[in-house]
């Protein structure tokens, strides 16, 4: 089994026949629970389409799929896999080395964006950080599950400023919009005013004019 799409595919197939895990779960519950809707679901499931990052997320979270098995294809898919599905177990993944129980729960621990430390005036290279990325998510350890959802989380995070980005941009253009109308309408109205004065002159004039001829 190649690549991170067929182990997905196979994944949601077996979620759905395993009795530990979904036993007769439909499409649409399935597709709910792993964040996506039932047509891309069918797409994945034939190891189609480009997965969302929530989908694989929900994997691991909701049905306890292994991360190093999803990418990397080692160890078993979930816990007793190996037992029932021997041939879609890769090789063991090595053993992470142990850590302090209080090191280890920080590290998979996802930040809130305000307390992420970070250097304002240092810079990187992209190219650095997508090597230094590709080697973290490769480890197999703890760092590349908190590292995977710390990314998923700032992808969220870009999404929603990107989208009220887009929403303060389009209500200025409609303020614009509406300025310029209320403008307008003010000189319409300034212009009817004096075309009504112009109207009542030229009616007292004809008036006055009528009343001398008498």
């Amino acid at each position: 089994m190649q690549g991170l799409s067929e182990r997905v595919a196979w994944a949601i197939k077996i979620i759905a026949r395993d009795k530990d895990l979904d036993e007769g779960i439909t499409d649409v519950a399935l597709a709910k629970i792993l964040g996506t809707n039932k047509d891309t679901l069918a797409t994945y499931r034939k190891g189609q389409g480009l997965l969302k990052g929530e989908v694989v997320e929900n994997l691991v979270v909701k049905y306890n799929f292994s991360p190093q098995w999803l990418f990397r294809g080692e160890g078993e898919p979930f816990p007793g896999a190996r037992a029932k599905y021997p041939e879609v177990c890769g090789p063991e993944a090595p053993q992470a080395e142990a850590r302090p129980a209080q090191t280890a729960s920080r590290v998979a621990t996802i930040l809130p964006l305000h307390q992420v430390p970070c250097d304002q005036g240092q810079e990187f290279r992209i190219s650095d950080a997508l090597s230094m990325t590709a080697r973290v998510l490769e480890s197999g350890t703890s760092y590349a599950t908190a590292l995977y959802l710390n990314i998923q989380h700032f992808d969220r995070a870009v999404q929603s400023e990107t989208v009220m980005k887009q929403c303060q941009d389009d209500l200025s253009r409609q303020n614009k919009i509406i300025e310029e109308q209320r403008l307008q309408l003010a000189d319409q109205e300034r212009r009817i005013t004096e075309l009504e004065n112009k109207i009542r002159y030229l009616t007292d004039l004809q008036e006055g004019s009528l009343s001398t001829a008498s």
